[in-house]
């Protein structure tokens, strides 16, 4: 479940860090364009999804070049944190993930204790194997934005196939050698 989610200059969101708090279901983002009140475009929705998103993978949707990534006016100190809980064993654990770029640098604590691997590579495969995630099921299955409009349905049979294959971690495993049968 994510907790808060809080964003500082990282693409259109400046030196003013933005904080939100995360609710159990849905949760719906809205705003106002300063420049034109009139308008939901430009206040900031994709902003926040790809914030999230870089938090957890340490990359956007949309694949910016990290240059791009950081607020263009402010240059420095782009900084994401993502706190969030597991529910394991009837227990909860509370983690947070800090990233930053220039120097781009990711720490990951658990219950407050420092739990960062030694490096940035292992520390990326320790949170996808936390969350149970990949960026691309992420994408698939969390984040529907006007960068994904193609239905799951609507994908080709191999998109499909490693989407499924990516959910049920069969990438790595022998059942497409043969190794293992698919059905018993």
């Amino acid at each position: 479940n994510f907790k808060t989610l809080e964003i500082k200059n990282f693409l259109s969101i400046g030196n003013t860090p933005v904080f939100l708090n995360i609710e159990n279901g849905v949760n719906i983002i809205t705003g106002v364009n300063l420049d034109k009140e009139d308008s939901k475009n430009g206040v900031g929705k994709s902003t926040i999804i790809e914030a999230l998103h870089f938090a957890l993978f340490g990359s956007t949707i949309r694949e910016l070049n990290k240059d791009l990534i950081v607020n263009s006016k402010i240059k420095k100190d782009c900084e994401v944190k993502l706190s969030f809980e597991i529910s394991n064993n009837g227990g909860k654990d509370l983690y947070q993930i800090i990233r930053t770029l220039q120097p781009t640098k990711c720490f990951i604590s658990k219950n407050d204790e420092d739990v960062t691997r030694s490096t940035l590579p292992k520390t990326n495969e320790f949170i996808c194997k936390l969350i149970h995630s990949n960026s691309k099921i992420f994408q698939n299955s969390v984040i529907m934005t006007i960068n994904n409009t193609i239905p799951f349905m609507a994908q080709s049979k191999v998109d499909k196939r490693k989407f499924i294959e990516s959910i049920l971690n069969l990438e790595n495993t022998g059942w497409k050698t043969g190794k293992y049968p698919l059905f018993m």
